[in-house]
C-alpha cells in the first residue's frame, strides 16, 4: 500500500511538471505579492527608522532645554544672594581690597615685562 501511495505522489508531481504554465503562473503571481509585500515592509521599517530618529532628537532638544531652565534657576537664585551680600557694607569694602591688590599685581607684572624688555635692548 505504501509503495501505491508513494507511486501516486510521484505521479501527481509528474503531472505538475507536465502542465507547466499553470504552475509558472501561479508563482509568478506568488512572487510578485512576495516581493510588493516586501518592499512595503521595507518602507514601514525606514518610515519607522525616521520616526525614531525624530523621536530621539526631540527628546534631546527637550532635555537640553530642561538642563537650561535648572542652570538658568541656578544663575538666578544664586545672583540673588549675591547682590544681597555684595551690597552689604562689609563685603563692599572687602572687594575694594581685592581690587586694590589684583591692581597692584598687574602692576608689579608690567613693570616686570618693561624691564626685561629694556634688558633685551
Amino acid at each position: 500500500m505504501e509503495k501505491t501511495l508513494e507511486n501516486f505522489d510521484i505521479s501527481l508531481i509528474n503531472f505538475k511538471k507536465e502542465t507547466g504554465n499553470g504552475n509558472k503562473i501561479h508563482l509568478k503571481q506568488r512572487n510578485k505579492r512576495n516581493q510588493n509585500i516586501a518592499k512595503k515592509e521595507k518602507k514601514k521599517a525606514k518610515k519607522e527608522k525616521k520616526m525614531e530618529q525624530k523621536r530621539k532628537i526631540k527628546e534631546r532638544r527637550r532635555e537640553f532645554e530642561r538642563e537650561q531652565e535648572k542652570k538658568k534657576m541656578k544663575n538666578r537664585i544664586r545672583t540673588k544672594g549675591n547682590s544681597l551680600r555684595n551690597n552689604h557694607p562689609h563685603f563692599k569694602f572687602v572687594k575694594s581690597q581685592q581690587n586694590l591688590k589684583e591692581k597692584k599685581q598687574t602692576e608689579e607684572r608690567s613693570e616686570a615685562r618693561d624691564e626685561r624688555k629694556r634688558d633685551l635692548l
